[in-house]
C-alpha cells in the first residue's frame, strides 16, 4: 500500500509547484522533462541527459548516397530542436561523481527510438523509471531500452517490467547489471511488445533460468511474443538446459536461443535438442492441453450467452421505443429474411468473430499415433541455437546431426534448425558428422542467400554460391533469421 501511494503521489499534478509548472517542459520534450521532473521527484542524484543521432534508421538508398562512415553523430544535448532548456546538472554546476548519464538516440524525422543507461555509478531510482514510463505514451516510436554497466536493483527492474506494459518497447538489453535477487523474468509477467531480450553477464544461474523458462510455457504471455533470448555468459549449467528442453516441447514463437558461454555438458544439449523432433507426449501434457481445449470451450459459450442476450435485449429496446419509422423496419425485416440469420445465429457469428477457432501446439495437425502412443511433431520454430563454449563433446556433435536429419526427412517442409553455433567446445574438427550437418544446413541456406560461411579453427572460408537465374527460377522472401552464416565447431 505504501509503495503505490508513494506512485500515485508521484505522479499527481497537484505535487508540481506552481513555479515550475510555469515553465515546465512537456513529455514530448524528453531531453528537457527527464531532469526537471526527477528534480520535481526529489531523485537524490542529478540526471544528465545526452542527444544523439541514428543514422541506422536511414534508409538503405540515404545510406548508400551519403557513403558516411559514422553511425552517430552527437548534438548538443541542452538543446532540442533549437530551444534551450535547464537541466538539473545545468542549475548547478556538474559534478561527474553524482550524476546518473542516460542517451537519448533519434532517428533523422526527430522520433525518440532508444533509451540508453550505460555505467550508472550509483543505483538507478525506481523514479527514474517512473519519470521515463510518464515520457512513453508520448513516443510511440521507442523501441528499445538499454542498461549496462551497473546501476540496476530489484525496484527500477520492476518499474521496467511495468513499462513494458503501456509502451511500443519490442527490444530490452540489461547486460553486466548483476541484481542479487535474480528477478529478471519480472520483465516476462505481463503481456506486451517484447520481442528481443538480452541478459548478458548476469550471473544467471539453474534456479533464476528455470524462472525465465517457466515465462515462456504455453499460455504464459511471453509465448505468444518474445521471438530471441539471449543468456550468453552466465552460470547456466545442464538444470537450466533442462528447463529449456521442457520448455521448447511447447513454445512455438522463440526462433533464437543464445545459451552460449554457460557451464552446459552433453545431457543438458540433449535434453534442447530432443525437443526439436518427433517426441512422445506425458500424460501431463495430454491432461493440459485438454484444459486448454476445456477453457476454450467454457470461453466461447460465455462469449456466445452474452452476445445472445446483447441481441436480444437491443430487440427489445427497438419494440418499445418505437422511434423507428415503419419503412426502416420493413427494410429490416427483409434483410433478416434475405439473410435467413436468426438471433442464434448472429450471435455465433459474432462470437466466431471474436473469439475464433481453437488453435493449441498439441493439435491433431501436429499430433500422431506411433506404437500406440501419442507423439509430437517437435518444434520446428527454433530456427538459431547457440552452444558455443560449453562443455560439450563428439556426443552432442552426432546429436545434431541426427537431429537435423530427422527434421530434414520427416518434416523436410515445416521448418526447423538453420543456424548451429558449437565453437569453443571440445569436439572433434573434421568427422563425417560435420561434414553431414554442412551438406545438410547448406541446403536450408542456400534457398534463403547466395552465400555461405563455414567456421572451422576460428578461420572463416567463404563459398559463393549463386542461385540459378532464368524465367524457371523460383524466388524466396528473405527471413532476416534465417538468412545466417553456417557456423560450426571449434
Amino acid at each position: 500500500m505504501n509503495k503505490k501511494n508513494e506512485i500515485k503521489q508521484l505522479t499527481d499534478p497537484k505535487r508540481v509547484s506552481i513555479k515550475s509548472s510555469a515553465s515546465a517542459p512537456k513529455p514530448l520534450d524528453f531531453d528537457a522533462f527527464i531532469p526537471w521532473i526527477c528534480e520535481e521527484f526529489s531523485v537524490p542524484y542529478e540526471i544528465y541527459v545526452t542527444r544523439n543521432l541514428r543514422d541506422d534508421y536511414i534508409s538503405t538508398s540515404v545510406a548508400n548516397c551519403r557513403h558516411s562512415k559514422s553511425h552517430t553523430h552527437h548534438t548538443d544535448s541542452n538543446k532540442v530542436d533549437g530551444k534551450d532548456f535547464k537541466s538539473t546538472s545545468q542549475k548547478s554546476r556538474l559534478n561527474f561523481n553524482k550524476f546518473i548519464p542516460i542517451n537519448a538516440s533519434y532517428d533523422t524525422k526527430g522520433r525518440l527510438v532508444e533509451i540508453t543507461i550505460i555505467g550508472s555509478p550509483f543505483e538507478i531510482p525506481r523514479k527514474l523509471i517512473i519519470a521515463i514510463s510518464l515520457c512513453v505514451p508520448f513516443h510511440p516510436s521507442l523501441s528499445k531500452i538499454t542498461i549496462r554497466k551497473r546501476g540496476l536493483r530489484l525496484p527500477a527492474l520492476y518499474e521496467v517490467g511495468k513499462l513494458l506494459v503501456h509502451s511500443n518497447i519490442t527490444e530490452v538489453f540489461i547486460e553486466d547489471c548483476y541484481v542479487p535477487e535474480g528477478s529478471y523474468d519480472l520483465l516476462l509477467k505481463r503481456a506486451c511488445n517484447l520481442k528481443h531480450l538480452s541478459l548478458r553477464r548476469l550471473c544467471i544461474n539453474d534456479v533464476i533460468c528455470v524462472r525465465i523458462a517457466k515465462r515462456l510455457d504455453v499460455g504464459e504471455p511471453a509465448s505468444k511474443t518474445l521471438l530471441t533470448l539471449d543468456l550468453a555468459f552466465n552460470t547456466i549449467t545442464d538444470v537450466g538446459a533442462k528447463a529449456f528442453g521442457e520448455t521448447l516441447r511447447s513454445n512455438r514463437c522463440l526462433v533464437h536461443l543464445n545459451l552460449c558461454s554457460n557451464k552446459i555438458t552433453d545431457m543438458g544439449a540433449d535434453s534442447i535438442l530432443n525437443s526439436l523432433i518427433i517426441f512422445p507426449l506425458t500424460i501431463e501434457e495430454v491432461r493440459c492441453a485438454k484444459m486448454r481445449r476445456f477453457e476454450y470451450f467454457i470461453k466461447k459459450i460465455a462469449a456466445f450467452r452474452k452476445n445472445e442476450q446483447l441481441l436480444i435485449s437491443r430487440r427489445e429496446e427497438e419494440k418499445i421505443s418505437g422511434s423507428e419509422s415503419k419503412e426502416r423496419r420493413k427494410i429490416k425485416k427483409q434483410s433478416i429474411n434475405k439473410s435467413g440469420q436468426t438471433i442464434t445465429q448472429l450471435a455465433e457469428k459474432l462470437t466466431q468473430e471474436e473469439i475464433g477457432d481453437f488453435v493449441d501446439v498439441f493439435d491433431s495437425s501436429n499430433i500422431n499415433y506411433i506404437n500406440k502412443g501419442l507423439h509430437c511433431n517437435g518444434n520446428l520454430r527454433l530456427s538459431s541455437l547457440n552452444l558455443a563454449y560449453n562443455n560439450l563433446s563428439y556426443v552432442t556433435v552426432r546429436k545434431v546431426y541426427d537431429t537435423l536429419l530427422m527434421q530434414r526427412n520427416t518434416l523436410a517442409k515445416l521448418g526447423g534448425l538453420v543456424r548451429v553455433v558449437l565453437d569453443g567446445n571440445n569436439v572433434p574438427n573434421d568427422c563425417q558428422e560435420i561434414e553431414g550437418i554442412n551438406n545438410l544446413l547448406s541446403k536450408i541456406i542456400s534457398d534463403y542467400s547466395d552465400s555461405k560461411r563455414v567456421y572451422l579453427q576460428g578461420q572463416s572460408v567463404s563459398n559463393t554460391t549463386e542461385l540459378k537465374s532464368g524465367k524457371n527460377a523460383k524466388s524466396k522472401k528473405r527471413n532476416p533469421l534465417q538468412v545466417q552464416s553456417l557456423t560450426l565447431i571449434n
